[in-house]
């Protein structure tokens, strides 16, 4: 029985963190190790997680060392350097699992042994178990190949709760510290273009909770450098990539950016609309007309199907 590592940062959220770790000290599967990070929470709420360590004797407790940049990627990062577990499995501090999860993962591993990630479905809930919300995945996992098409395409994405991976899968990838949002987008993307081999249960074994603090939940003017900035990445990473499958991957990648430039300049972001132009190495002609669009937006609210970036 292979070792299993759960690695869990945590942030003035011991309320949650609670039901999350009932829900994972419940796995049928039952050789695992749960590593929560904390992310220099307040002495109330560390005294809160030393009382949950007392509880469940089995739980690793860490604070995250003050050499490392402050968020829940530099959370993740350093357990992923202290775990132990042949598999990997990142889950956030308020959300649950279902208590056949791991087993279920486990098992198509041990039926599939080529696979270096196995993904399920996730299901939102607000607040209670009971109150089940809309589910994050509505395509077929089992009928699709193309992993990484199908994730830049938006027709499937799932959460990082819901990926179970194998630890020499993930090599030296790590999450992107100091990002607010679209770290986990970044983070499997990088481990597809390394080739990781990824099927999907179509089963829901993830809730992922729906609350006030949720970083979901930010204000889109909040998230927006980051979520140009990681498409930035990519880009140029597909850019040094010369194949057939880079140029559809690409054109994927310019379609979201596309349309988060659009966001950003209905929302009036001139400083990162134009930041983020110099990536493209546009020509004269093509900054002007980039130039020409962004004042349609801001003057008309109009310009839907231009293409800033082509």
């Amino acid at each position: 029985m292979k070792l299993v590592s759960i690695i869990i940062p945590h942030y003035n959220s011991s309320g949650f963190l609670e039901e999350t770790l009932e829900s994972v000290f419940n796995q049928t599967y039952t050789n695992i190790e749960i590593i929560v990070v904390d992310d220099d929470s307040d002495s109330k709420e560390w005294n809160k997680l030393k009382e949950l360590q007392d509880k469940w004797n089995e739980l690793i407790l860490y604070k995250r060392p003050s050499f490392l940049i402050k968020g829940a990627n530099s959370c993740r990062n350093f357990g992923l350097s202290v775990a132990k577990g042949y598999f990997i499995n990142f889950v956030d501090s308020d959300d649950i699992l279902m208590p056949d999860k791991i087993e279920k993962q486990v098992q198509y591993f041990e039926s599939n042994p080529n696979l270096g990630m196995v993904v399920c479905k996730t299901q939102y809930f607000r607040d209670r178990k009971c109150n089940l919300k809309s589910i994050l995945q509505k395509v077929n996992f089992e009928k699709n190949s193309d992993y990484l098409k199908l994730y830049l395409s938006k027709n499937a994405v799932w959460c990082t709760n819901s990926a179970l991976i194998k630890r020499t899968s993930i090599g030296e990838i790590k999450f992107k510290e100091g990002q607010i949002d679209a770290h986990e987008w970044l983070f499997f993307i990088f481990l597809m273009l390394q080739g990781i081999k990824i099927n999907g249960l179509n089963d829901i074994l993830v809730l992922k909770r729906i609350h006030q603090d949720s970083i979901g939940r930010l204000n889109i003017i909040n998230k927006l450098p980051s979520l140009i900035e990681s498409r930035e990445i990519i880009y140029l990473k597909l850019k040094n990539i010369n194949n057939t499958d880079s140029v559809i991957y690409t054109d994927l990648v310019i379609k979201d950016i596309n349309s988060l430039l659009k966001t950003i300049a209905k929302k009036g972001q001139y400083k990162l609309f134009f930041k983020s132009l110099k990536t493209y190495h546009l020509t004269l002609t093509q900054k002007i007309r980039a130039v020409f669009i962004y004042f349609i937006f801001v003057i008309f609210k109009k310009g839907d199907t231009f293409k800033i970036i082509k």
